[in-house]
């Protein structure tokens, strides 16, 4: 950490948008509370906020859809997500889910909510087990587990298929060489889902190129937990294709 006798400098890269501070000449370094804006309209919005410690991040970082909206928040260590971790992939009134971090893995039991912010799903990702499940997703209130009466079910992803897609929306990065060479379109980001939970052998269709293809297997890659179909009692691997659409506006 830097002591009384170091000058704190603050740093402003148009390019991206940050401003952080720092106590070296590399302007790289970043030391400090740290600031993210949307670069349009012209830095009036803020993207991220947060904090750095020797050039990790550190504290309680927030992040802003571009209408100024928090959409999730947690804490790092050592440049790790450790701690709690809420997300707000509807609106900023009810979470959509929240859980704790350890060394950037979601750990223990976390809680989904749809849009009403009532309870869906409840998971324990330490040990890979469905807790807690209601076929009544857009539902007001909370409901009976329905894990205790079904042995079979067709699949699904964890906080419900509409947090997934306001995933999308708001986690998706437009490659700069799609947007410099005018490429939209369509993909379908193929994988397979393990008796496990595991994703796996990825492939991408109807690739334009231009860094579509690799953003549209991020998405997926680091989204959300894919739960296979369920027959007799048992989990079996299933392939899945999600299609992404990446729109210039």
């Amino acid at each position: 950490m830097c002591n009384f006798a170091q000058k704190i400098v603050d740093v402003k890269i148009k390019k991206t948008g940050e401003i952080f501070e720092t106590y070296k000449k590399d302007k790289s370094f970043r030391d400090g509370i740290y600031t993210k804006f949307y670069i349009y309209p012209k830095w009036k919005k803020k993207e991220i906020t947060g904090y750095y410690s020797e050039n990790k991040k550190d504290s309680i970082w927030s992040y802003f859809d571009w209408q100024g909206n928090l959409y999730k928040k947690g804490r790092y260590e050592n440049g790790l997500k450790n701690g709690l971790w809420t997300f707000h992939t509807f609106n900023e009134k009810h979470p959509s889910s929240k859980g704790i971090y350890f060394n950037d893995l979601k750990t223990g039991i976390w809680e989904y909510f749809n849009e009403n912010g009532v309870l869906i799903h409840k998971f324990n990702h330490s040990d890979n087990q469905l807790l807690y499940y209601t076929e009544k997703q857009d539902c007001f209130e909370e409901q009976a587990n329905d894990l205790i009466e079904l042995t079979d079910f067709k699949g699904l992803v964890l906080g419900g298929e509409k947090s997934f897609h306001s995933y999308i929306g708001r986690e998706f990065r437009y490659p700069k060489d799609a947007q410099w060479n005018g490429v939209s379109g369509r993909v379908f980001v193929n994988f397979f889902v393990d008796e496990n939970f595991k994703k796996s052998d990825y492939s991408i269709t109807n690739n334009p190129g231009y860094g579509i293809g690799k953003e549209a297997k991020r998405l997926i890659e680091e989204g959300p937990v894919f739960i296979p179909p369920k027959k007799d009692g048992s989990y079996s691997k299933v392939k899945l294709s999600i299609p992404i659409n990446f729109t210039l506006n």
